[in-house]
């Protein structure tokens, strides 16, 4: 449980349990961010709880994510993805399944897939396909 300011990133392989303000990336196995405010990435390697009083900047990535807070950035979550009606998210969404309560807000891209969701890739053209779409 870490409680105060940290700036820094945070890295467990246990539960890591938030309350107060983060300027940097979180990494664990659950993720619990109880009235924070933290800028930065969160990798929950299983479950990302934001309670209704939190503000994130920031993209997430985990196994499945509850949202009672405030985002700003993207989630891509294996699983579950769950915004209850306090929750407000502005950003694109990837997940196999997405619940959304009644008064949620959303600004993005849902993308709901059976499949395990991928993250972007860029992928390199050659110049010889390049030099066909001329």
């Amino acid at each position: 449980s870490i409680s105060g300011h940290v700036k820094g990133n945070i890295s467990s392989k246990n539960d890591i349990v938030i309350s107060g303000k983060v300027d940097g990336d979180i990494s664990g196995e659950n993720v619990t961010l109880n009235n924070s405010t933290v800028v930065g990435k969160i990798d929950a390697k299983s479950k990302l709880f934001i309670n209704e009083k939190t503000n994130l900047t920031g993209d997430i990535k985990s196994s499945d994510t509850i949202c009672h807070g405030k985002l700003n950035g993207n989630i891509l979550s294996m699983n579950l993805v769950e915004l209850t009606s306090t929750a407000s998210v502005t950003g694109d969404i990837s997940a196999k399944s997405i619940k959304i309560h009644e008064n949620a807000k959303i600004k993005g891209i849902l993308d709901i897939s059976p499949k395990e969701p991928a993250e972007t890739v860029l992928v390199s053209r050659s110049k010889a396909d390049n030099e066909k779409d001329k």
